[in-house]
């Protein structure tokens, strides 16, 4: 399965990106720590987000935070 991450044109850092790739555990670890860091919850304690189906499609932790919170905002 080939991840396509929005890097823009340059090749050299999408490929840096693949590579550098969290897993799963390690990118959930982070998305919690960034939203609990900007609004004292946990994601558990946010509205469900597709958080897996972000994950998979290659969503930086930092965006998946800024995206879970927004919908928790309304």
């Amino acid at each position: 399965m080939a991840v396509e991450l929005d890097t823009g044109s340059c090749p050299i850092k999408r490929l840096e990106n693949i590579m550098a790739k969290k897993s799963w555990g390690e990118w959930i670890k982070t998305v919690d720590a960034i939203i609990v860091r900007r609004v004292g919850l946990s994601h558990d304690d946010l509205p469900d987000c597709p958080y897996r189906a972000w994950y998979d499609e290659g969503v930086s932790p930092s965006r998946a935070a800024s995206m879970a919170v927004r919908n928790a905002m309304g």
